[in-house]
């Protein structure tokens, strides 16, 4: 099996053959990107979120998945290397089964939810916003907890309108999933409580 090289660029079908070890990388553009340990604080605001998650759409045809689903948000059959990209995101909800395969999810989920974190800010907030975006994501979800908001993008005509931004005294509803509501405040009581801080 091959081994990988962080100068090459590969497809979607390359990087699934590789021998990754113990590490874990996401695939950006064909280049392996390694993918930092979480924090502490990141963990518990994901924790956070998935409870009220799970609770909100239990009984729906749904499911809510964590930092492990990979997921390949283009479609495998277009050659083109600003599409060769696979992603962990931090939570992900997907409502049609069809999509998961072999334990990845091939296409776009309805819901994407990611955590900044310093090594991370700057992907979640630009490129994968983009991709999510292109990809057909239905709605996105950008949780800072340095400043300690939640901002919602809502894919409307193709195109991804930041409907609003939920700071820590607000009440957050999602715009598909009307029975997910929460206060914002809530997913970051741990982090604030221990005193939380990315590494």
């Amino acid at each position: 099996m091959e081994k990988l090289n962080l100068n090459q660029r590969y497809t979607v079908d390359e990087f699934l053959e590789l021998e990754l070890k113990h590490d874990r990388y996401e695939l950006h553009e064909g280049y392996p990107v390694l993918m930092s340990p979480a924090s502490a604080g990141h963990e518990a605001i994901i924790a956070s979120l998935i409870g009220e998650l799970v609770s909100a759409l239990k009984g729906s045809r749904c499911t809510v998945f964590g930092s492990n689903l990979a997921v390949i948000p283009f479609d495998k059959e277009i050659k083109d290397w600003e599409k060769e990209k696979f992603y962990y995101p931090d939570i992900s909800v997907i409502c049609d089964t069809k999509k998961i395969h072999q334990g990845k999810c091939y296409g776009a989920p309805d819901l994407v939810v990611e955590v900044l974190s310093p090594s991370t800010s700057r992907t979640d907030l630009v490129t994968k916003l983009n991709d999510y975006e292109k990809s057909g994501v239905k709605e996105y979800w950008i949780v800072d907890h340095s400043n300690q908001y939640i901002a919602k993008y809502v894919l409307t005509n193709h195109s991804f309108v930041r409907e609003d931004v939920f700071d820590a005294e607000a009440y957050f509803s999602s715009t598909i999933f009307p029975e997910i509501t929460f206060a914002v405040k809530d997913i970051f009581r741990f982090y604030n409580h221990f005193g939380l801080e990315e590494n």
